[in-house]
């Protein structure tokens, strides 16, 4: 059973400069994906999964039950990290750097990351707040 949606796999995992990646099975070349990567590395303990299928209803869950969803498990966690790979970063300012760093400043639009930086070294250098 094939589905017709392509996962997106984050691309080689190891990727060489100057390498072509065929994705079309050119292994020598393309190494394992990021997915298959990050899958592997995923931290999913044995026996919270054998709880969980339990905990579904799955009172003795065989061998193949607990390899499968564990699989299935760390597969979604990589699905997650590669898709949070292409969300917009957001960061968020403390009050406490807002109030120590920004307002002295005069900075209080903290969305010029240029203007941010200026301020933070500012705060930094020596004798750069004048509350020390």
């Amino acid at each position: 059973m094939t589905d017709s949606k392509k996962i997106e796999d984050g691309g080689p995992a190891f990727a060489r400069a100057g390498a072509e990646h065929s994705q079309g099975g050119n292994f020598e070349q393309d190494g394992m994906s990021l997915r298959d990567y990050a899958a592997i590395h995923a931290d999913v303990p044995w026996n919270a999964v054998i709880e969980t299928l339990r905990l579904i209803g799955n009172e003795n869950p065989t061998i193949e039950a607990i390899v499968d969803y564990r699989a299935r498990v760390k597969y979604a966690e990589a699905d997650s990290m590669i898709a949070a790979r292409s969300r917009p970063k957001v960061y968020t300012i403390g009050d406490a750097t807002m109030e120590r760093v920004f307002k002295p400043s005069g900075l209080t639009n903290v969305s010029d990351l240029q203007a941010v930086f200026d301020a933070v070294e500012k705060a930094l250098a020596p004798g750069g707040r004048d509350d020390e």
